[in-house]
């Protein structure tokens, strides 16, 4: 994703991958939703039937794309290789959206277990 090492502090590079991560979690973000509505996630009493649900949604929704993206965005972190407050002062508003969703903890359990991958945590918390 961040192809070029001594592009990622320049402004256009950092606008280029904080609006491609953007765009990503947007996407995920209201077709996770709008696939919850669907299939009547809030109304399923039995957590076979939520667990189900929340699966189809993560697949559909482009989940798994977009966590690898942050997980991407949390090496160079890590690394010092971007700039850390210009990628929270842009994203922050969409990634504390993105926590919120509904059993969205439940998802990345799965997804780390899955993956191996839990890196994506540390775009905010880092």
């Amino acid at each position: 994703m961040l192809k070029d090492k001594e592009n990622v502090y320049t402004l256009e590079a950092s606008k280029y991958y904080n609006q491609e991560l953007r765009d990503s979690l947007l996407f995920t973000i209201s077709r996770y939703k709008r696939i919850l509505k669907e299939l009547q996630y809030d109304d399923a009493r039995v957590s076979d039937s939520k667990q189900a649900i929340r699966e189809f949604a993560s697949i559909n929704s482009n989940m798994n794309l977009t966590l690898l993206k942050m997980n991407h965005f949390a090496f160079y972190f890590k690394a010092n290789m971007i700039n850390k407050d210009y990628v929270r002062t842009e994203c922050t508003v969409t990634l504390t959206t993105f926590y919120q969703l509904p059993d969205i903890e439940k998802v990345l359990i799965a997804y780390s277990e899955k993956t191996g991958l839990k890196e994506f945590r540390h775009i905010l918390t880092d």
